[in-house]
Formats: C-alpha cells, sequence, structure tokens
C-alpha cells in the first residue's frame, strides 16, 4: 500500500496527479474471448484503462506490487494545440 502512496505523491509533485481505478469483476469478465482465451481490449466505450489493468493483472504474481499506468489518451494528438503539435506526444 505504501507504494501506492509514493506513487500518487511523485505525481502531485510533478503535476502529473493519479488515483487508483477499481478492476472490478466485470473489467475481468469481459476479457473473456470467443475465439481466444483472453481479450486484451475493452467490449465498449468505457472502463478501458480498469480493463487493460484487469487483463495485465493476468500475468503479475500475486506478491508483486505493480501499476497500470494509462497514457492511451495523452498518447498522440490528432490535430495541433496550442501547447502541442499534430503527433505523439511522448508521453
Amino acid at each position: 500500500m505504501w507504494r501506492i502512496v509514493l506513487l500518487q505523491e511523485s505525481g502531485t509533485e510533478c503535476y502529473e496527479r493519479c488515483w487508483r481505478l477499481p478492476i472490478l469483476p466485470e473489467h475481468t469478465a469481459s476479457l473473456k474471448g470467443s475465439q481466444s482465451d483472453s481479450r486484451s481490449t475493452s467490449r465498449g466505450r468505457y472502463g478501458g484503462a480498469s480493463t487493460a489493468a484487469a487483463f495485465l493483472q493476468q500475468f503479475v504474481y500475486k506478491d508483486v506490487d505493480w501499476a497500470h499506468i494509462d497514457i492511451a489518451g495523452p498518447s498522440h494528438y490528432s490535430s495541433a494545440k496550442s501547447y502541442f503539435p499534430k503527433g505523439a506526444t511522448g508521453f
């Protein structure tokens, strides 16, 4: 638990705030594939970060502390902003 606090504090210090999202049973259930053992994407528009964490959780040993830092949203801009050009952001 203390590592989560450290991650949140470091995010606050560098203005990249973070918070805990749940991994609910429905996120795990949505990974069941019809043509594969497991899917790597959510079935709908919502819950993508939690579903991605549920996917990764399948591959992490139970005694290992880990975090999924979801950067899918800010990874690129489809159009230029006043503060950032179009394309990959580097985040």
